[in-house]
């Protein structure tokens, strides 16, 4: 006897749903929730970034860095300066963040903003689904 999922018929649906502008709607939502969680030293982090449908993208040179909250430094020397070339190592240190701009700077704040926040998220993204339908 053979097994059919109607999963896979939902998500050819919701593919068809989410459109670019869709998706980006979804992404921009999620920036606006997550924003006051980005560490905000200078603010080049939080505000040097795109959003497209593949998602949000940061262009800090400490991006990925900061996002994962624990100090990385030079495997050779131990100093968070990496020289030319060299891929820093994570330690078992966590980075603390300024609370001056943002109090609520945390690691991982997409994470926590989706944790915290994604019911409203889902939420504006299906109101924008809906409006779309009924104007078509």
């Amino acid at each position: 006897m053979s097994k059919t999922t109607i999963s896979v018929y939902m998500q050819k649906s919701l593919q068809r749903l989410m459109s670019p502008e869709a998706k980006r709607v979804g992404l921009n939502a999620w920036y606006r929730y997550m924003y006051k969680f980005i560490p905000f030293g200078s603010g080049l982090l939080a505000d040097k970034i795109s959003i497209d449908e593949n998602g949000i993208h940061f262009y800090s040179p400490q991006a990925r860095y900061l996002h994962y909250g624990i100090l990385m430094v030079s495997p050779t020397t131990g100093s968070s300066w990496a020289k030319a070339g060299e891929t820093k190592v994570k330690t078992n240190t966590a980075l603390q963040y300024s609370a001056e701009q943002h109090p609520n700077a945390c690691a991982e704040w997409g994470k926590v903003a989706m944790d915290l926040y994604g019911d409203a998220i889902m939420n504006e993204l299906k109101q924008y689904l809906l409006n779309r339908s009924e104007n078509t």
